[in-house]
């Protein structure tokens, strides 16, 4: 299941210029439909009109600020939460900081720059 994944998040990563385009392009049909055209009746139903409109702010952000809107959306607010600095690994420091920590839960995670 984490392969497959991580092989849709890899596409999807390489797909995800196109798809932003997309949705861009189906608002502007959805809008010229609602707005200048009067094929349906869209414009007068108040939950369809704000989830058009909601839509377009979505995408517009996800445009304007890639980076901004992710974090958002991940439940984050950007700039307010300041993450540790990282810092380089020592050995010796590592193991005394866990040594001292011995009647606490540890955790420790290895990731990969890979």
């Amino acid at each position: 299941m984490a392969a497959g994944s991580a092989g849709a998040s890899i596409l999807s990563e390489a797909l995800r210029p196109y798809l932003i385009w997309l949705s861009a392009g189906f608002l502007i049909v959805a809008f010229v439909q609602t707005y200048f055209r009067s094929r349906c009746e869209f414009r007068y139903r108040r939950v369809r009109t704000v989830l058009l409109w909601f839509s377009a702010v979505v995408v517009v952000a996800t445009i304007a600020a890639p980076r901004f809107t992710a974090t958002l959306l991940a439940g984050r607010l950007p700039g307010l939460v300041a993450g540790p600095e990282l810092r380089t690994f020592e050995e010796q420091a590592f193991v005394r900081e866990f040594d001292a920590a011995a009647g606490e839960t540890r955790f420790v995670v290895l990731l990969s720059p890979t």
